[in-house]
């Protein structure tokens, strides 16, 4: 992710019935966690006072603002569900992402290069798949900002302002597909092809639909981070960049895969283990944010670098190893709909 000179100021309103609801299921949302943390601290370890935790996470609520609620939380609830469809063989959205995934619309057209692309698509591996997706949707966001007469919604939506008085929920993640020029995209498309398929099945722990949650909720926490110390510091400018979701998969490959060789790109004959190279990049961001260093958004980086070890230590197992609550609501909604329908 990449900080720029100050454009364009975003003043959007976001008031009424919409935002009373937000304020309520982010209050609950946040107690939900602070009655979790509390049960592990207090009754397994018995580190931590009562009351000191819990006017800890009184002040704490702040940080689990309405679009890091909605956006990660959807991220998580709807990749849970399209799991759980996925592994129904007579589920409907099943039928539609494989529709979507193996081209099957497109591949009844025998022609040679439809069906080519077909072929190879359905042999590639989910990691590849994803990345591709990735890789595409990154792509048709860079060439929307070369067109002139779209920079104006392309920096309202696709970038974030720190010091704009309101920022649409839609630039913490679109930002995060928003490159400054084809040398920055191909660097980051690169560095995530190299560490997106150590984390996905079947070298990696995360299944497709958990990976995508995760990346999703990488690029709203790094945008998040980005945007709370520019604003402490008053630092004028837009952020834009993958980076921070990038780190986040670094962050998570190295925990995962801590003796895994990495080298230096354009230099193979440097090599080292992965935890080194993570404990490298949250050094270089620390200084970079101490020291004042302007070139990257250190606070992006240093941000999604910890939420991907946060994801890894604590998410993955915490909150997505049990997406059953969320399954099972689902099914109940099915069911009452299906007995709706049929009156």
């Amino acid at each position: 992710m990449q900080s720029y000179g100050k454009d364009d100021q975003i003043d959007l309103k976001n008031d009424g019935l919409f935002k009373s609801v937000v304020k309520i299921l982010n209050q609950k949302f946040s107690y939900v966690i602070y009655q979790y943390l509390r049960k592990i601290f207090l009754l397994e370890n018995h580190l931590i006072n009562h009351l000191d935790i819990k006017i800890y996470f009184r002040g704490m609520q702040v940080l689990f603002s309405n679009q890091l609620f909605f956006v990660s939380s959807g991220a998580i609830v709807l990749a849970a569900i399209i799991q759980y469809e996925r592994l129904q063989s007579n589920a409907k959205i099943h039928s539609r992402l494989q529709n979507l995934y193996n081209i099957s619309k497109f591949g009844q057209q025998k022609t040679g290069v439809i069906s080519e692309i077909k072929s190879r698509w359905n042999n590639l591996k989910p990691s590849e798949k994803i990345f591709g997706t990735i890789l595409v949707l990154n792509s048709l966001v860079f060439f929307a900002w070369q067109v002139p007469r779209w920079q104006h919604i392309m920096v309202k939506y696709f970038s974030t302002d720190a010091l704009a008085n309101k920022i649409p929920v839609s630039s913490l993640l679109f930002s995060a597909f928003s490159h400054s020029s084809s040398v920055h995209l191909a660097f980051n498309m690169y560095a995530l092809f190299t560490f997106c398929r150590g984390v996905i099945h079947p070298w990696g722990k995360l299944g497709p639909e958990e990976f995508t949650a995760f990346y999703i909720s990488s690029c709203v926490v790094s945008s998040l981070v980005s945007i709370v110390f520019r604003r402490s510091m008053k630092s004028p400018g837009i952020s834009l960049g993958a980076s921070g979701a990038i780190l986040s998969v670094v962050g998570y490959f190295a925990l995962s895969h801590p003796e895994e060789k990495l080298s230096v790109i354009f230099l193979p004959m440097i090599q080292f283990d992965a935890i080194y190279a993570l404990f490298g990049l949250v050094t270089v961001d620390s200084l970079g944010i101490l020291l004042g260093w302007k070139m990257f958004d250190h606070a992006a980086h240093l941000g999604g670098t910890l939420f991907g070890m946060f994801w890894y230590k604590y998410m993955s197992k915490y909150v997505w190893g049990n997406r059953r609550y969320v399954v099972r609501n689902w099914i109940a909604l099915k069911k009452l709909v299906d007995v709706q329908s049929r009156k």
